[in-house]
C-alpha cells in the first residue's frame, strides 16, 4: 500500500532535510547555530558557504509555506497582533 503524502507532512519532511543540513554545517563547521539569545551572533550568515546560504532560504520558504497551509483565514482577525509562543 502506497502512503499519501500530503502538503502538511511534505513541507514537514523539507523542513526536517533543511534543517539537518543547517544543522550538520553548524556542528562541522563549529560556526554559532542559530539561536533566539539576544546576545547571539548577529553576523552568523555573512561567511557561509553558498550551499548553507540556499539551505537557509530554502528553510525560510518552506516556513513561510508552512505557515500559509496551516494559517485560516479567521486567524488573521482573530490573532492580529499577537503570536503564538
Amino acid at each position: 500500500m502506497t502512503e499519501v503524502v500530503t502538503p502538511l507532512k511534505r513541507l514537514a519532511l523539507e523542513i526536517l532535510q533543511k534543517a539537518n543540513e543547517l544543522d550538520q554545517y553548524f556542528r562541522e563547521s563549529g560556526a554559532p547555530a542559530p539561536s533566539l539569545d539576544k546576545e547571539g551572533d548577529d553576523n552568523r550568515h555573512v561567511d557561509t558557504p553558498e550551499n548553507v546560504k540556499s539551505a537557509r532560504i530554502a528553510l525560510l520558504n518552506l516556513s513561510s509555506e508552512m505557515k500559509e497551509l496551516l494559517t485560516d483565514p479567521m486567524d488573521s482577525i482573530a490573532f492580529l497582533g499577537m503570536t503564538v509562543s
